[in-house]
């Protein structure tokens, strides 16, 4: 099988049966440096069967990381989906949709005026019958005003006072 590398110079891989067993063996030339001559060859080779334990437990690893990693995942997404689900107190997002829809036509329908403003002073919530009494009805619609600061809205309300001292 030495053939090749001593006699042509080839470097090569081959499959071979010995005592042991198949075998991969590559040969390959030895040269003399200053002569630029072949001196001789080296010949490396590994059982078969070494190469085929080594792939299997590979190929082992990668499917018990996979597995683990998809564990983890599924974990996560369970954790994640609780997390989320108890911040938007068990519902489902169609019924947060219809409870704001609802939420909107009560407030909406109620006759009295309604602002709502959150601890600095921001409205957070107007309803019609509030922009008709304040004479905002045709000048503004409420997307404009919410978000801005009450004062800016309706002078004179007082309402910063209020929210400071109570």
């Amino acid at each position: 099988d030495e053939y090749r590398v001593s006699q042509k110079g080839e470097t090569y891989i081959s499959e071979a049966t010995g005592t042991l067993g198949k075998s991969l063996r590559a040969f390959a030339p030895i040269y003399d440096e200053e002569n630029k001559k072949e001196i001789g060859f080296v010949c490396v080779g590994t059982l078969t069967h070494s190469v085929e334990t080594a792939k299997h437990t590979a190929i082992l690893y990668i499917i018990l990381i996979a597995i683990g990693g998809l564990t983890v995942g599924i974990i996560g997404a369970f954790l994640l989906a609780n997390n989320i689900k108890k911040i938007l107190m068990g519902l489902e997002p169609d019924e947060i949709t219809k409870l704001y829809n609802e939420r909107m036509g009560i407030i909406d329908a109620i006759h009295e005026g309604l602002v709502a403003v959150d601890h600095i002073g921001i409205i957070t919530l107007i309803n019609d019958s509030a922009l008709k009494i304040l004479n905002l009805k045709n000048a503004v619609n409420k997307e404009q005003i919410i978000g801005h600061n009450v004062e800016e809205v309706i002078p004179n309300t007082h309402m910063i006072n209020v929210l400071e001292t109570g």
